[in-house]
């Protein structure tokens, strides 16, 4: 909501071009994705909170892809069997994607969201990249990884080998690392000390898996931004280590673009009425 004038310049001037089309339905962001030899785009989940891309095991039978090396993957409270993929030629627009990918079975996401799955964009995509991902148009920009941002005016990102963080705080409690999760259709998903969430209510939340998670409702800050009365999922233990939560679409869709700059090491979260 900080961000200058001539930060919002640098990204019109960097991006005279339509875009990628990107869809914002039912809590998720979605993209379609070319592969060679493929009739019809797939439809891909714009995931920030994956390490990693991942292709639906279904889709990857389709396409006649080859199971690699066999892994166990963590989620939301769950953990699933993979197979490592590579060179599978997937594109959004005409950016290549991760050739190194996961091949798992999305077939819980895709019910519990109504819609087919075919695989995720994940925070592999992301580094080394700054991504703009516009709310309001529904578009996808990838800028130039020399365009020069006001630093005060973003958020520190935190980048790791597993996720990028940035810090939020729930009422009156520390600020405290929560991963950005564009996989995430709610809001925010908290942790909290044990005995914390006996009040709570209960509402389905979607990850690898729809589970049923305990809600309650607070006041989120998130760098200068603060919202009121947010559906907060609360979590007696850690979604993944070291981190305190996910932040998800509920909140990042309030604004009209958020703006992904890995290069750098900054979030910047702009809204027209700033």
């Amino acid at each position: 909501m900080f961000l200058v004038v001539s930060v919002l310049r640098a990204v019109a001037d960097v991006n005279a071009d339509e875009g990628i089309p990107m869809r914002f339905q039912e809590g998720l962001l979605w993209v379609d994705v070319r592969v060679p030899h493929a009739d019809k785009p797939l439809q891909f989940v714009l995931d920030t909170g994956a390490e990693v891309s991942v292709v639906n095991a279904e889709t990857a039978r389709n396409l006649g892809l080859k199971l690699g090396r066999k892994v166990t993957v963590s989620g939301v409270h769950t953990s699933i069997t993979g197979h490592w993929q590579q060179k599978w030629g997937g594109e959004v627009g005409d950016i290549g994607l991760p050739e190194r990918c996961l091949v798992l079975n999305l077939s819980d996401l895709a019910t519990a969201c109504s819609n087919r799955v075919d695989g995720l964009i994940g925070a592999d995509f992301f580094r080394n990249r700054i991504v703009r991902l516009d709310y309001k148009k529904q578009r996808l920009w990838i800028l130039d990884p020399k365009t020069k941002f006001n630093s005060l005016a973003g958020i520190p990102l935190g980048i790791g080998s597993h996720g990028m963080t940035i810090k939020a705080r729930v009422d009156d409690s520390k600020a405290a690392s929560v991963r950005l999760d564009t996989g995430c259709a709610s809001a925010l998903e908290w942790v909290v000390k044990s005995g914390g969430i006996q009040s709570a209510s209960s509402r389905v939340a979607v990850g690898l898996s729809p589970i049923s998670i305990p809600q309650s409702i607070g006041r989120v800050n998130i760098g200068k931004h603060a919202f009121e009365a947010v559906r907060i999922g609360l979590h007696a233990r850690p979604i993944f280590p070291g981190e305190a939560g996910l932040i998800g679409n509920g909140i990042l869709s309030l604004f009209d673009s958020v703006t992904v700059d890995s290069v750098h090491g900054r979030i910047f979260l702009v809204s027209s009425t700033d």
